[in-house]
């Protein structure tokens, strides 16, 4: 995960942009980790050769392919989040299959905005907009979330209400920050979070 200071328009550094990149995170390098061991285990004497050809194949290949993703999005910069004086920016997440356009929504348009996380084993946390006209060109809230969020009991608005939303994957989200910016640049704009 990579966090930057940036200026804003006046040469300002401070709580008004909020910036977060893709790139590595604690999840990412105890993934690979994982698959590094039990790659490993393929190379223990006595190891049979099906379980070689598993292990090496899943984990030794998966972990790899995982590895190679991670490393390109590290590499290419891509901004995952954006909080400044236009509005909020939600990045596209290129990675296997959660791709998206970009999302800029200015802040005369936003009403809240909302972090919402579905508990489970392997909780998913996603970051959502809500806009005061839902304009149909923007892609809807995750579908999993959007269909089962009544299962788990979960206190929310309509999923209706939310214009986009993005899970985060790939990249970290320090909500101290991320208030501060939306209170130094739309006081008005609500950050809500559901869990």
């Amino acid at each position: 995960m990579q966090e930057y200071e940036v200026t804003d328009q006046d040469g300002q550094v401070g709580n008004r942009v909020y910036e977060v990149r893709f790139g590595f995170t604690v999840q990412d390098v105890s993934t690979i980790s994982v698959c590094a061991g039990f790659a490993l285990v393929a190379f223990l004497p006595g190891c049979p050769l099906l379980l070689r050809i598993a292990c090496l194949g899943f984990f030794g290949g998966g972990g790899l392919v995982y590895l190679y993703q991670i490393l390109n999005l590290t590499w290419s910069r891509r901004v995952a989040l954006r909080v400044d004086a236009t509005g909020i920016t939600l990045g596209e997440s290129p990675i296997l299959g959660h791709r998206k356009g970009i999302v800029r929504v200015p802040w005369c348009q936003l009403t809240s905005v909302a972090v919402v996380t579905e508990p489970g084993r392997h909780p998913l946390t996603y970051i959502c907009v809500a806009t005061r006209d839902r304009p149909s060109a923007l892609p809807n809230p995750p579908a999993s979330w959007r269909d089962g969020v009544h299962d788990f009991g979960i206190p929310h608005p309509s999923p209706g209400l939310f214009t986009a939303s993005r899970r985060i994957i790939g990249w970290e989200l320090n909500r101290t920050r991320l208030e501060q910016a939306v209170k130094q640049n739309a006081p008005g704009v609500d950050v809500l979070y559901f869990s």
